[in-house]
């Protein structure tokens, strides 16, 4: 009985890997507005990432505020004192709803503008190359019109 290997032409090869593209050449086609919107957006960004572990700062202090209170009442208090640990309850409440509608508020706006200056300058720099490939497509030669089909230029510019 004999094995019989399989050589034949159905099985495909992996497609070649080309070469990754440099860094410096990333942004060959962003003008200096683009290169300025993505700035805005990296620190517009860096700005939402503080506020993230912020926020679970703020959470553990109205967690602690909260413990005293509920360790103050379980204890033998006076009126005043009951008073006094009461007001701090609602003083470490009224600070922990403030900074955190402030901080909702930051990160809001912060996320907005990454997001709209992001996809604004990567618009604009996809409408530059696609203008390029136009140009670079309609001066070429009448025989490479011959070679490539016109469905291929209608998705290589949506692509």
């Amino acid at each position: 009985m004999e094995i019989k290997k399989n050589h034949s032409s159905d099985q495909q090869e992996p497609p070649e890997r080309q070469p990754d593209v440099p860094y410096h050449q990333l942004f060959q086609f962003a003008t200096l507005l683009d290169k300025l919107l993505i700035a805005v957006g990296i620190i517009a960004s860096i700005i939402c990432g503080v506020f993230q572990p912020y926020l679970m700062v703020l959470f553990g202090d109205v967690s602690g505020v909260l413990l005293d209170f509920t360790t103050a009442m379980n204890a033998n208090l006076t009126f005043e004192e009951e008073k006094l640990t009461t007001e701090k309850l609602y003083d470490g409440t009224e600070y922990f709803a403030i900074m955190t509608s402030v901080s909702a508020l930051i990160i809001l706006v912060c996320t907005y503008i990454s997001v709209v200056f992001f996809t604004q300058s990567s618009l604009r720099q996809t409408c530059k190359m696609r203008k390029l490939f136009m140009e670079k497509t309609i001066n070429q030669d009448i025989g490479w019109y011959d070679q490539n089909q016109t469905g291929d230029f209608a998705s290589i510019i949506t692509e």
